[in-house]
């Protein structure tokens, strides 16, 4: 079970929380950050857009393919599979980043083409 709530004056106050009473439960309390916003978006491909606009002629990228790489360098997770005893490859999906996850996704991004690149990007 899942449960998200917020801590107010020092207590927990869930209703589902109840039906816990007098059984042994392990919680971990993690601090939450909301999905990411539409503006947030819309940054991360105004970012995506002046890139290609300033590199497609070296990369012959797409935008959607600049995404697609950007995603594989700094969303890629490898996980071993104990059954198998394989490495596993995914990749998260921009859209399931938290804000705070998101943002940290967009600096590298940016960091990388300002390295890579000579990309200066003008923040307002």
């Amino acid at each position: 079970m899942l449960i998200t709530t917020q801590i107010v004056n020092g207590a927990i106050t869930h209703e589902g929380l109840s039906s816990l009473e007098g059984k042994t439960v392990l919680c971990e309390v993690v601090k939450w950050y909301p999905k990411r916003s539409i503006q947030s978006n819309r940054f991360y491909w105004a970012i995506l857009n002046e890139t290609i606009n300033q590199v497609s002629e070296y990369t012959g990228y797409t935008v959607n393919e600049l995404h697609k790489a950007f995603k594989l360098m700094f969303l890629s997770e490898e996980t071993l599979n104990v059954l198998t005893g394989q490495i596993e490859k995914s990749i998260r999906s921009t859209a399931d980043l938290n804000s705070q996850e998101f943002s940290e996704y967009a600096n590298k991004v940016m960091q990388y083409c300002s390295e890579n690149f000579g990309i200066e990007y003008k923040l307002n």
